[in-house]
């Protein structure tokens, strides 16, 4: 009888070892793993849609890119190059820019490097500070391709608001 209770007592101890371990898979799966499954499915979608916005935002940038290539191509495009015998309508469109901006030229002058194709524009001229950087801006908008080379700005003496300025654009020509 020893032996019968003893073995009646080991498969109720195997029985209740067997009930806690499924009570606690059970337990396990009910709270841990339902709860994991979700916080993984969440994430999964949140790296979904990380992925597709980091896509979109390439595509984007790489349209920004393109479109930003072509406006430089159309600027460069835009800005021309005259021929050699326009340079004196270059000097009266030079000069109706001063006009406009109220900016007085004393003297105005061009030489040309044959090498080079460049042409020199000096110009010597009187304005206030304002004028003379509207007038600036004029230049380097106009359509013909010119740049501000070198600038000097003297205060004149007798008027303390007026500028004496060296300007030395350059532009080139075609023959």
């Amino acid at each position: 009888m020893n032996l019968l209770d003893r073995l009646e007592l080991d498969k109720k101890k195997i029985v209740l070892v067997i009930l806690g371990i499924v009570l606690l898979f059970y337990l396990d799966f009910n709270f841990l793993l339902k709860l994991q499954f979700r916080k993984i499915k969440g994430a999964t979608i949140k790296i979904t849609k990380l992925k597709k916005d980091i896509n979109t935002l390439n595509k984007d940038l790489e349209a920004m890119k393109a479109r930003q290539q072509n406006l430089q191509k159309t600027a460069l495009k835009a800005k021309r190059i005259i021929s050699e015998e326009k340079i004196p309508a270059l000097l009266e469109n030079i000069a109706d820019m001063a006009n406009k901006n109220n900016v007085i030229i004393i003297s105005m002058a061009h030489s040309r490097d044959p090498r080079t194709k460049e042409v020199k524009l000096k110009l010597d001229l009187s304005s206030n500070y304002h004028r003379l950087g509207r007038f600036i801006n004029a230049i380097e908008n106009a359509e013909v391709f010119m740049a501000v080379e070198g600038l000097e700005i003297v205060r004149e003496q007798s008027n303390y608001l007026l500028q004496n300025v060296k300007l030395l654009l350059k532009t080139y020509v075609k023959k």
